[in-house]
């Protein structure tokens, strides 16, 4: 949105964050991580010292760099640094864990909620506490600036249906909105 603002392709005024991104650890096997205790996964992280771990790439993913800052935080990235694979973007990271390939990675809290129950697997929600905020921002396109459509959408995003299905996908409403 920042960029399509300065070239002038977006309404500045109308921009504003609607969601929040959540980051989890996550593997395809429903054994491999454990739902209980809210330090399964920083157990895991601290402890494996065998497994590789997938994260997108963080220099292009918003939650690959959440992934990067979290293991730095929590003093382990020196453990995984030459086990780590780096994906091109989410979509190759869960793809890597859904074949086998690598036994778990960090994707995103909402892909984990896309998938049928029976495909979850196992996850380790990270605490947004320690790891920095994934906005998810909204503009209107200059294209967009006389379709009542494009700004009814924006104002749907600020309701309190909106801001349910947002949660139920896995994402955290922006409080201020």
């Amino acid at each position: 949105p920042e960029k399509l603002i300065k070239e002038g392709l977006a309404d500045k005024e109308s921009s504003y964050i609607y969601a929040l991104g959540q980051l989890a650890l996550w593997s395809a096997h429903s054994d491999k991580i454990t739902r209980k205790g809210s330090n399964s996964g920083e157990h895991i992280l601290s402890n494996d010292d065998e497994s590789r771990l997938v994260i997108p790439n963080p220099k292009l993913a918003p939650y690959g760099f959440a992934a990067v800052e979290l293991m730095k935080r929590l003093k382990v990235y020196h453990l995984w640094q030459k086990r780590l694979i780096t994906a091109q973007n989410v979509a190759q990271a869960q793809q890597f864990i859904l074949s086998g390939s690598v036994p778990f990675g960090f994707i995103p809290l909402s892909q984990i909620n896309a998938l049928p129950p029976d495909q979850r697997g196992s996850y380790w929600q990270v605490p947004a506490s320690l790891y920095p905020p994934i906005v998810q921002r909204v503009v209107l396109l200059e294209k967009g600036r006389q379709n009542p459509a494009a700004a009814a959408f924006l104002e749907f995003l600020k309701s309190a249906q909106s801001r349910k299905i947002i949660r139920e996908s896995g994402y955290l409403p922006e409080p201020s909105n």
